[in-house]
């Protein structure tokens, strides 16, 4: 990420040729093809709508905030 104040995450083991595994050996940038729904879950309720609206405004995209404790089948 650009800004120094944020930070990526990746619990768990990151296989070979998966882009977790390129940020783990140092990339800094990947691809990302642009997704149906994003689901805008980060910080207060707030946060997650100023987020989502973002999204939606310099990217296109559609972005949501779910309800507290909403299931989304993915699939």
């Amino acid at each position: 990420m650009p800004d120094p104040r944020n930070a990526d995450i990746l619990v768990g083991y990151q296989a070979q040729g998966t882009r977790g595994r390129d940020l783990v050996e140092g990339t800094t940038q990947v691809n990302i093809l642009p997704p149906y729904v994003v689901y805008a879950v980060h910080g207060d309720l707030r946060a997650s709508e100023a987020l989502a609206t973002r999204i939606r405004a310099e990217l296109g995209w559609l972005a949501v905030v779910p309800r507290d404790g909403e299931r989304v089948l993915l699939g």
